[in-house]
């Protein structure tokens, strides 16, 4: 079975340690926890990798992550003069393995003056100002407000408040080499033989912008991608298990390798060119999966 991931963020001295530390000891199969720190002097690509090793755990592990790439972008603003080392395509990919992995986000946010009391008991802090530490902590609230998580303040809610909220785990648990969505009538985009074999085998997932990954999932901003779910199917016969329990009400395939598989494995479904082809040959030109997959979702 696909680990359950666990995403804890914060600002410095929002008790997220403590946090994971606390799960680590009280949950069942949690027994794995990866602290992301800052990365200093990384390129774009080894912080790619960095983060898709880190939603790799051993198989039956559970996996806490201490900070993940949620907030890359707000600590851009304040310690890298708006430097985005992570681009929008990049962000994609990384929320679209994490998505098949049942994510839970936790977001440590006790009070400003709690933040910054412990600020002041600290030695050493990647955050050198309290300045510093007070856009932070905005931007997190900012940031965070808009998503779908565990709001967590340690100086008043116990472990127990936030087991309270934990969402039910999801009917459906994807393994690889299937990610996206757990919900159920998504639209399946296939691939055959395409992603980073070196870490993961993932459909369209890349480290880097050389090939079509990271140029597909700019073409796809303009969907819901809560709706996608995906798999590579070289090696495989058949749909997998947990794709055809969440009943996809389109089958798309990316080229024609892909193609060709969904004839032999008899499935339903349209044809696209496959995205490097496209990159390549049709710069300029609407990729007509974004059209597919629009109308398909307002049909439903």
């Amino acid at each position: 079975m696909r680990p359950r991931l666990v995403v804890v963020e914060g600002v410095d001295g929002s008790g997220k340690t403590a946090l994971v530390e606390k799960l680590v000891r009280e949950l069942p199969g949690f027994n794995a926890s990866l602290h992301n720190g800052a990365y200093h002097g990384v390129s774009t690509k080894q912080l790619m990798l960095n983060y898709l090793k880190n939603l790799n755990p051993p198989p039956c592990s559970h996996l806490i992550l201490d900070r993940s790439w949620l907030s890359e972008r707000i600590y851009a603003i304040v310690k890298r003069n708006g430097n985005d080392r992570l681009c929008d395509p990049a962000l994609s990919l990384l929320d679209r393995v994490a998505m098949a992995m049942d994510p839970v986000i936790v977001h440590c946010h006790p009070p400003i003056e709690a933040v910054l009391q412990a600020f002041r008991l600290r030695g050493d802090s990647y955050v050198t100002t309290i300045i510093e530490l007070e856009r932070l902590y905005w931007l997190y609230e900012e940031r965070f407000a808009k998503l779908t998580a565990i709001r967590f303040d340690y100086t008043n809610n116990t472990l127990g408040d936030v087991l309270h909220c934990w969402p039910s785990p999801a009917v459906v648990r994807h393994e690889l080499p299937v990610i996206g969505t757990t919900k159920t009538s998504p639209v399946c985009l296939i691939g055959n033989r395409s992603g980073l074999s070196c870490v993961m085998n993932l459909p369209f997932v890349a480290p880097d912008a050389t090939g079509c990954a990271w140029w597909l999932a700019e073409q796809l901003k303009v969907v819901d991608n809560s709706g996608l779910v995906w798999f590579d199917s070289y090696g495989i016969t058949a749909v997998p298990e947990s794709v055809l329990a969440i009943r996809p009400r389109l089958y798309v395939a990316l080229g024609d390798r892909a193609a060709r598989w969904c004839e032999r494995a008899k499935i339903e479904f349209s044809h696209v060119e496959h995205p490097g082809f496209w990159k390549r040959f049709k710069t300029g030109k609407p990729y007509p999966i974004v059209e597919l997959i629009n109308a398909t979702q307002i049909l439903h």
